[in-house]
């Protein structure tokens, strides 16, 4: 798996990457699903259901780890919230939990 080097902030986080996340989680799912409904050839929703399955657990993984930076950030993520985004919070760091989940 590719290494990014871009930084982010806990207000990016908070307030554009899981809002685009939500965004996108429903417009796959639903794509997905209307393919699976539509489909006559039982090979394609086979395909289209393994590729949700897929999905869903790729977006548990990020998820879980989006909860583990909240969680261990949760003071500057509480004064974010507070400050209804006006400070940007730390750059988000790796820690080995992290890292560990990037192989």
């Amino acid at each position: 798996m590719p290494q990014y080097n871009a930084k982010m902030t806990l207000n990016e986080l908070v307030y554009s990457v899981i809002p685009n996340l939500n965004t996108a989680e429903r417009l796959v799912c639903n794509t997905l699903d209307s393919l699976i409904e539509s489909a006559e050839n039982p090979l394609d929703v086979f395909k289209r259901t393994e590729q949700r399955q897929a999905f869903n657990l790729e977006l548990h993984r990020i998820r879980m780890n989006i909860k583990h930076l909240l969680d261990r950030y949760r003071a500057d993520v509480d004064e974010i919230m507070r400050k209804n985004g006006g400070v940007d919070g730390p750059v988000i760091e790796p820690d080995a939990l992290s890292a560990y989940s990037k192989l």
